[in-house]
Protein backbone atom coordinates (compact mmCIF):
# COMPACT_ATOMS: atom_id res chain seq x y z
CA UNK A 1 0.00 0.00 0.00
CA UNK A 2 1.49 3.21 -0.89
CA UNK A 3 1.85 6.09 1.69
CA UNK A 4 -0.79 8.55 -0.08
CA UNK A 5 -3.62 5.63 -0.01
CA UNK A 6 -3.56 5.23 3.78
CA UNK A 7 -6.86 6.61 5.17
CA UNK A 8 -8.64 7.38 8.22
CA UNK A 9 -12.06 7.99 8.84
CA UNK A 10 -13.48 10.82 11.49
CA UNK A 11 -17.28 11.73 12.66
CA UNK A 12 -17.87 15.10 11.39
CA UNK A 13 -20.89 17.09 12.72
CA UNK A 14 -22.35 14.29 14.96
CA UNK A 15 -24.46 16.00 17.97
CA UNK A 16 -24.41 14.56 21.43
CA UNK A 17 -27.75 13.62 20.69
CA UNK A 18 -27.09 11.48 17.72
CA UNK A 19 -24.55 9.69 19.18
CA UNK A 20 -25.88 6.05 18.66
CA UNK A 21 -23.00 5.44 16.01
CA UNK A 22 -19.56 3.32 16.83
CA UNK A 23 -17.49 2.94 13.89
CA UNK A 24 -14.53 0.43 12.75
CA UNK A 25 -12.67 0.22 9.64
CA UNK A 26 -10.86 -1.89 7.83
CA UNK A 27 -8.54 -0.61 4.49
CA UNK A 28 -7.07 -2.24 1.86
CA UNK A 29 -5.76 -1.01 -1.17
CA UNK A 30 -8.10 1.39 -2.69
CA UNK A 31 -10.64 -0.29 -0.61
CA UNK A 32 -12.40 0.70 2.93
CA UNK A 33 -15.21 -1.13 4.42
CA UNK A 34 -16.85 0.52 7.43
CA UNK A 35 -19.04 -1.57 9.55
CA UNK A 36 -21.00 1.17 11.68
CA UNK A 37 -22.22 -0.50 15.48
CA UNK A 38 -25.06 1.01 17.63
CA UNK A 39 -24.35 1.56 21.59
CA UNK A 40 -27.75 2.64 21.85
CA UNK A 41 -31.33 1.59 20.33
CA UNK A 42 -32.56 3.24 17.91
CA UNK A 43 -35.71 5.05 18.09
CA UNK A 44 -38.40 5.64 15.53
CA UNK A 45 -40.56 7.76 17.55
CA UNK A 46 -37.92 9.36 20.13
CA UNK A 47 -35.94 12.31 18.73
CA UNK A 48 -33.70 12.28 17.06
CA UNK A 49 -34.89 10.04 15.44
CA UNK A 50 -36.82 9.20 13.07
CA UNK A 51 -33.42 10.27 10.58
CA UNK A 52 -30.39 10.55 11.79
CA UNK A 53 -27.55 12.88 9.99
CA UNK A 54 -24.06 12.84 10.08
CA UNK A 55 -21.04 13.55 7.63
CA UNK A 56 -18.11 11.27 7.62
CA UNK A 57 -14.75 12.57 6.30
CA UNK A 58 -12.10 10.29 4.94
CA UNK A 59 -8.31 11.73 4.90
CA UNK A 60 -5.26 10.24 2.77
CA UNK A 61 -2.03 9.66 4.45
CA UNK A 62 -0.07 11.81 2.24
CA UNK A 63 2.72 14.23 2.73
CA UNK A 64 -0.03 17.14 2.29
CA UNK A 65 -3.39 14.83 3.48
CA UNK A 66 -6.15 15.09 1.18
CA UNK A 67 -9.79 14.66 2.97
CA UNK A 68 -12.63 14.66 1.37
CA UNK A 69 -16.12 14.76 3.14
CA UNK A 70 -19.44 13.17 2.11
CA UNK A 71 -23.06 13.37 4.35
CA UNK A 72 -24.72 9.48 5.34
CA UNK A 73 -28.72 9.79 6.34
CA UNK A 74 -30.29 7.14 8.10
CA UNK A 75 -33.50 6.36 8.29
CA UNK A 76 -34.92 4.47 11.29
CA UNK A 77 -38.40 1.80 9.96
CA UNK A 78 -41.11 2.16 12.49
CA UNK A 79 -42.24 -0.62 14.52
CA UNK A 80 -45.28 -1.12 16.79
CA UNK A 81 -43.45 -0.97 20.48
CA UNK A 82 -45.22 1.72 22.14
CA UNK A 83 -48.32 0.92 24.09
CA UNK A 84 -50.65 3.35 24.53
CA UNK A 85 -50.52 6.02 26.97
CA UNK A 86 -53.47 6.45 29.20
CA UNK A 87 -52.85 10.22 30.70
CA UNK A 88 -56.10 11.38 31.86
CA UNK A 89 -55.14 14.36 34.55
CA UNK A 90 -57.47 12.74 37.41
CA UNK A 91 -58.23 8.77 37.89
CA UNK A 92 -61.65 9.96 39.73
CA UNK A 93 -64.53 11.00 38.79
CA UNK A 94 -67.68 13.00 40.09
CA UNK A 95 -70.70 12.25 39.74
CA UNK A 96 -73.97 13.56 40.93
CA UNK A 97 -76.94 11.25 42.30
CA UNK A 98 -79.60 12.99 40.26
CA UNK A 99 -77.89 13.04 37.38
CA UNK A 100 -79.64 11.39 34.26
CA UNK A 101 -79.60 8.20 31.19
CA UNK A 102 -77.05 9.43 29.09
CA UNK A 103 -75.34 11.82 31.13
CA UNK A 104 -71.09 12.05 30.23
CA UNK A 105 -69.50 11.15 33.56
CA UNK A 106 -65.92 11.46 32.14
CA UNK A 107 -63.24 11.10 29.23
CA UNK A 108 -60.41 9.04 29.30
CA UNK A 109 -57.79 10.22 27.34
CA UNK A 110 -54.88 8.19 25.41
CA UNK A 111 -51.91 8.89 23.04
CA UNK A 112 -49.62 6.32 21.28
CA UNK A 113 -46.28 7.94 20.18
CA UNK A 114 -45.93 5.44 17.10
CA UNK A 115 -48.92 7.38 16.00
CA UNK A 116 -51.27 4.22 16.47
CA UNK A 117 -55.30 4.91 16.73
CA UNK A 118 -56.47 3.96 20.30
CA UNK A 119 -59.60 2.01 20.90
CA UNK A 120 -61.41 2.22 24.49
CA UNK A 121 -62.98 -1.02 26.55
CA UNK A 122 -63.49 -1.76 30.03
CA UNK A 123 -62.30 -5.10 31.49
CA UNK A 124 -62.96 -8.40 29.48
CA UNK A 125 -63.13 -6.03 26.29
CA UNK A 126 -66.60 -5.43 26.56
CA UNK A 127 -68.55 -1.80 26.28
CA UNK A 128 -70.22 -1.82 29.35
CA UNK A 129 -70.16 -2.35 33.11
CA UNK A 130 -72.98 -2.12 35.51
CA UNK A 131 -74.26 1.43 34.93
CA UNK A 132 -71.49 2.68 32.77
CA UNK A 133 -70.51 2.52 28.89
CA UNK A 134 -67.82 3.79 27.07
CA UNK A 135 -67.24 4.90 23.61
CA UNK A 136 -65.08 2.69 21.60
CA UNK A 137 -63.30 5.31 19.61
CA UNK A 138 -63.96 8.62 21.82
CA UNK A 139 -63.50 7.03 25.12
CA UNK A 140 -66.32 8.46 26.74
CA UNK A 141 -67.84 7.20 29.81
CA UNK A 142 -71.39 7.66 29.87
CA UNK A 143 -74.27 6.70 32.70
CA UNK A 144 -76.85 3.62 30.90
CA UNK A 145 -78.83 3.30 33.99
CA UNK A 146 -80.46 4.68 37.09
CA UNK A 147 -78.22 4.94 39.68
CA UNK A 148 -78.85 2.20 42.80
CA UNK A 149 -79.28 4.05 45.87
CA UNK A 150 -77.23 1.53 47.48
CA UNK A 151 -73.97 2.07 46.10
CA UNK A 152 -71.52 5.32 46.67
CA UNK A 153 -68.64 4.33 44.71
CA UNK A 154 -67.76 2.22 41.30
CA UNK A 155 -64.45 1.20 39.96
CA UNK A 156 -64.21 1.41 36.09
CA UNK A 157 -60.81 -0.45 34.71
CA UNK A 158 -60.68 0.56 31.30
CA UNK A 159 -58.16 -0.93 28.51
CA UNK A 160 -56.64 1.23 26.03
CA UNK A 161 -55.59 -0.76 22.97
CA UNK A 162 -53.84 0.37 19.54
CA UNK A 163 -54.54 -0.77 15.91
CA UNK A 164 -51.10 -1.23 15.34
CA UNK A 165 -51.26 0.76 11.70
CA UNK A 166 -48.59 2.44 12.47
CA UNK A 167 -46.41 -0.45 10.98
CA UNK A 168 -48.50 -2.77 8.65
CA UNK A 169 -48.84 -5.14 11.27
CA UNK A 170 -51.58 -7.16 13.61
CA UNK A 171 -49.50 -6.95 16.79
CA UNK A 172 -51.36 -4.83 19.37
CA UNK A 173 -50.23 -3.37 22.78
CA UNK A 174 -52.52 -2.19 25.44
CA UNK A 175 -52.78 -0.37 28.74
CA UNK A 176 -55.30 -0.24 31.69
CA UNK A 177 -55.75 2.38 34.33
CA UNK A 178 -58.79 2.20 36.96
CA UNK A 179 -61.25 5.19 37.98
CA UNK A 180 -62.91 5.78 40.35
CA UNK A 181 -66.53 7.00 39.91
CA UNK A 182 -67.78 8.91 43.15
CA UNK A 183 -71.72 9.17 43.30
CA UNK A 184 -72.03 12.50 45.13
CA UNK A 185 -75.57 12.98 46.67
CA UNK A 186 -77.73 15.83 47.44
CA UNK A 187 -79.32 16.77 50.75
CA UNK A 188 -83.12 16.42 49.50
CA UNK A 189 -85.20 15.18 52.86
CA UNK A 190 -84.97 14.86 56.31
CA UNK A 191 -84.95 12.03 58.79
CA UNK A 192 -88.00 10.43 59.48
CA UNK A 193 -89.10 8.83 62.44
CA UNK A 194 -91.59 6.49 60.78
CA UNK A 195 -92.87 4.56 63.60
CA UNK A 196 -92.78 7.50 65.49
CA UNK A 197 -96.89 6.37 66.18
CA UNK A 198 -95.96 3.12 67.53
CA UNK A 199 -93.40 4.74 70.64
CA UNK A 200 -96.43 5.55 73.04
CA UNK A 201 -97.33 1.76 73.20
CA UNK A 202 -93.90 0.33 73.21
CA UNK A 203 -91.96 2.84 75.33
CA UNK A 204 -91.33 2.13 79.49
CA UNK A 205 -89.23 2.76 82.30
CA UNK A 206 -89.85 1.35 85.85
CA UNK A 207 -89.76 3.72 88.54
CA UNK A 208 -86.88 3.86 90.78
CA UNK A 209 -84.63 2.67 87.90
CA UNK A 210 -81.35 2.50 88.13
CA UNK A 211 -79.26 5.42 86.22
CA UNK A 212 -77.75 4.08 83.05
CA UNK A 213 -81.12 1.70 82.51
CA UNK A 214 -81.69 1.34 78.89
CA UNK A 215 -85.24 2.81 78.22
CA UNK A 216 -86.23 2.57 74.55
CA UNK A 217 -84.65 3.11 71.16
CA UNK A 218 -86.33 5.32 68.91
CA UNK A 219 -84.56 5.02 65.05
CA UNK A 220 -85.23 7.48 61.89
CA UNK A 221 -84.72 6.77 58.21
CA UNK A 222 -83.23 9.40 55.93
CA UNK A 223 -82.97 8.36 52.15
CA UNK A 224 -80.33 10.88 50.94
CA UNK A 225 -76.84 9.38 50.14
CA UNK A 226 -74.01 8.87 51.75
CA UNK A 227 -73.46 11.44 55.19
CA UNK A 228 -76.84 13.39 54.18
CA UNK A 229 -78.66 10.31 54.97
CA UNK A 230 -77.19 10.11 58.49
CA UNK A 231 -79.17 10.24 61.26
CA UNK A 232 -77.72 12.66 64.37
CA UNK A 233 -79.78 12.20 67.45
CA UNK A 234 -80.71 14.82 69.89
CA UNK A 235 -83.03 14.43 73.19
CA UNK A 236 -84.84 17.55 73.16
CA UNK A 237 -87.65 17.31 75.49
CA UNK A 238 -87.09 16.43 78.63
CA UNK A 239 -83.86 19.00 78.68
CA UNK A 240 -81.06 16.30 78.88
CA UNK A 241 -78.77 19.07 80.57
CA UNK A 242 -81.65 20.44 83.45
CA UNK A 243 -80.36 19.23 87.08
CA UNK A 244 -83.26 16.77 87.52
CA UNK A 245 -83.23 15.17 84.12
CA UNK A 246 -84.72 11.55 83.59
CA UNK A 247 -83.27 10.61 80.48
CA UNK A 248 -80.14 11.38 78.70
CA UNK A 249 -80.00 9.88 74.91
CA UNK A 250 -77.17 8.08 72.94
CA UNK A 251 -76.35 10.73 69.77
CA UNK A 252 -75.42 7.80 67.33
CA UNK A 253 -77.88 5.02 68.17
CA UNK A 254 -81.22 6.74 69.41
CA UNK A 255 -81.15 4.88 72.73
CA UNK A 256 -82.87 6.84 75.65
CA UNK A 257 -81.31 5.91 78.86
CA UNK A 258 -82.10 6.86 82.58
CA UNK A 259 -80.26 9.38 83.69
CA UNK A 260 -82.19 10.57 87.03
CA UNK A 261 -84.95 9.52 89.88
CA UNK A 262 -87.64 8.11 88.06
CA UNK A 263 -90.90 8.75 90.50
CA UNK A 264 -94.43 7.48 88.99
CA UNK A 265 -97.14 9.99 90.50
CA UNK A 266 -100.73 11.08 89.44
CA UNK A 267 -99.10 11.42 86.15
CA UNK A 268 -97.69 7.73 84.94
CA UNK A 269 -95.78 9.10 82.12
CA UNK A 270 -92.96 11.31 80.70
CA UNK A 271 -93.58 12.85 77.28
CA UNK A 272 -90.63 12.63 75.49
CA UNK A 273 -89.42 14.37 72.23
CA UNK A 274 -86.35 13.60 69.83
CA UNK A 275 -84.97 15.42 66.67
CA UNK A 276 -82.94 12.91 64.16
CA UNK A 277 -80.84 15.39 62.26
CA UNK A 278 -78.03 15.59 59.52
CA UNK A 279 -74.61 15.98 60.05
CA UNK A 280 -73.68 20.15 59.13
CA UNK A 281 -73.65 22.31 56.95
CA UNK A 282 -76.82 20.92 55.44
CA UNK A 283 -78.76 20.25 58.26
CA UNK A 284 -82.54 18.98 57.99
CA UNK A 285 -84.38 17.59 61.22
CA UNK A 286 -87.06 15.56 61.87
CA UNK A 287 -88.55 15.39 64.70
CA UNK A 288 -91.17 12.59 67.19
CA UNK A 289 -93.30 13.20 70.33
CA UNK A 290 -94.14 10.45 72.80
CA UNK A 291 -95.16 9.46 76.03
CA UNK A 292 -92.80 6.92 78.10
CA UNK A 293 -95.28 5.28 80.46
CA UNK A 294 -93.50 4.38 84.12
CA UNK A 295 -94.48 1.15 85.20
CA UNK A 296 -95.31 0.64 89.12
CA UNK A 297 -92.93 -1.12 91.62
CA UNK A 298 -94.88 -2.79 94.40
CA UNK A 299 -93.13 0.49 96.82
CA UNK A 300 -96.06 1.22 99.57
CA UNK A 301 -98.04 -0.65 101.79
CA UNK A 302 -102.12 -0.64 101.75
CA UNK A 303 -103.93 2.38 104.10
CA UNK A 304 -107.32 2.13 105.78
CA UNK A 305 -109.53 4.91 105.91
CA UNK A 306 -109.69 5.19 109.57
CA UNK A 307 -107.08 3.82 112.40
CA UNK A 308 -110.11 2.47 114.05
CA UNK A 309 -113.45 0.54 113.17
CA UNK A 310 -116.05 0.66 116.11
CA UNK A 311 -119.55 -1.41 115.01
CA UNK A 312 -122.54 -2.10 117.91
CA UNK A 313 -125.40 -5.45 117.41
CA UNK A 314 -127.75 -6.25 119.63
CA UNK A 315 -128.21 -9.65 121.20
CA UNK A 316 -130.63 -10.92 118.87
CA UNK A 317 -128.58 -10.12 115.38
CA UNK A 318 -129.19 -12.73 113.01
CA UNK A 319 -126.11 -14.76 111.33
CA UNK A 320 -124.44 -13.80 108.21
CA UNK A 321 -125.68 -10.30 109.36
CA UNK A 322 -123.01 -7.53 107.86
CA UNK A 323 -121.29 -5.73 110.84
CA UNK A 324 -119.03 -3.40 109.12
CA UNK A 325 -117.50 -2.68 105.96
CA UNK A 326 -113.14 -2.45 106.13
CA UNK A 327 -111.78 0.28 103.61
CA UNK A 328 -107.96 0.76 102.46
CA UNK A 329 -106.65 2.18 99.76
CA UNK A 330 -103.22 1.70 98.22
CA UNK A 331 -100.75 4.45 96.15
CA UNK A 332 -99.63 1.73 93.68
CA UNK A 333 -101.69 1.12 90.62
CA UNK A 334 -102.62 -2.08 88.70
CA UNK A 335 -102.18 -5.70 90.55
CA UNK A 336 -99.77 -3.64 92.96
CA UNK A 337 -102.94 -1.64 94.27
CA UNK A 338 -105.26 -4.91 94.42
CA UNK A 339 -106.20 -5.33 97.96
CA UNK A 340 -107.21 -8.40 99.97
CA UNK A 341 -108.83 -8.66 103.12
CA UNK A 342 -108.39 -11.54 105.79
CA UNK A 343 -108.60 -11.95 109.41
CA UNK A 344 -104.93 -11.92 110.87
CA UNK A 345 -106.47 -15.01 113.92
CA UNK A 346 -108.61 -16.99 112.70
CA UNK A 347 -112.17 -16.32 114.11
CA UNK A 348 -115.58 -18.33 114.84
CA UNK A 349 -117.66 -15.68 115.29
CA UNK A 350 -117.17 -13.12 112.28
CA UNK A 351 -116.13 -13.60 108.53
CA UNK A 352 -114.70 -11.21 106.24
CA UNK A 353 -115.22 -11.00 102.37
CA UNK A 354 -111.71 -10.76 101.07
CA UNK A 355 -112.30 -8.61 98.34
CA UNK A 356 -115.28 -6.22 99.44
CA UNK A 357 -113.88 -5.70 103.21
CA UNK A 358 -117.36 -6.72 104.56
CA UNK A 359 -117.57 -8.48 108.10
CA UNK A 360 -120.40 -10.87 108.91
CA UNK A 361 -121.77 -12.09 112.27
CA UNK A 362 -121.61 -15.78 111.61
CA UNK A 363 -121.57 -17.13 115.36
CA UNK A 364 -124.26 -17.86 118.02
CA UNK A 365 -123.57 -14.64 120.66
CA UNK A 366 -123.73 -14.65 124.04
CA UNK A 367 -126.70 -13.40 125.91
CA UNK A 368 -124.76 -11.42 128.46
CA UNK A 369 -123.82 -9.70 125.57
CA UNK A 370 -124.98 -6.33 124.96
CA UNK A 371 -121.76 -4.48 122.92
CA UNK A 372 -119.54 -5.43 120.61
CA UNK A 373 -116.43 -3.52 119.99
CA UNK A 374 -114.52 -4.17 117.07
CA UNK A 375 -110.93 -3.22 116.78
CA UNK A 376 -108.59 -4.28 114.13
CA UNK A 377 -104.86 -4.70 113.54
CA UNK A 378 -103.82 -5.42 110.05
CA UNK A 379 -100.71 -7.06 108.92
CA UNK A 380 -99.53 -7.45 104.72
CA UNK A 381 -98.35 -10.39 103.56
CA UNK A 382 -98.01 -10.78 100.50
CA UNK A 383 -100.42 -8.25 99.41
CA UNK A 384 -102.89 -9.94 101.92
CA UNK A 385 -104.79 -7.18 104.56
CA UNK A 386 -105.24 -9.73 107.42
CA UNK A 387 -107.36 -8.14 110.73
CA UNK A 388 -108.08 -8.97 113.92
CA UNK A 389 -110.87 -8.12 116.39
CA UNK A 390 -110.96 -8.21 120.08
CA UNK A 391 -114.55 -8.91 121.58
CA UNK A 392 -115.25 -6.96 124.36
CA UNK A 393 -118.99 -8.50 127.17
CA UNK A 394 -120.42 -6.56 129.62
Amino acid sequence: MRRNECQTFEFLQMPASQNCFNWTISSFVRVSLIFYLFPSPLDYDQPPGPVYNFNVTATDNGTEPKTTTVPVIVSVTNVNDNPPLIDNGTSTFRLMETSAKGDVVGIIKASDVDGDGVRFFFIGRVPANEIFTIGELSGVITLSDVIPKEKDVYYLSVIAEDDSRCCAGNFKLTSTATFTVNIIGINAQKPTFTSCNTYDGSATVKEKAPMGTPVFQVSAYDPDRGENGRVIYKLSSPDPDSENAPFVMNSTSGMISVKGTITRGAIDYIQVTVIGSNPPPAVMEGWCTFRVAIVDINDHPPVFSKQNFDAQISRSTPNNTAIIKMFATDEDVGANANITYSFSNASNMFSIDSVTGVVRLIGILNPQVTLIKLLYSWILILMSVKFCFALFCN
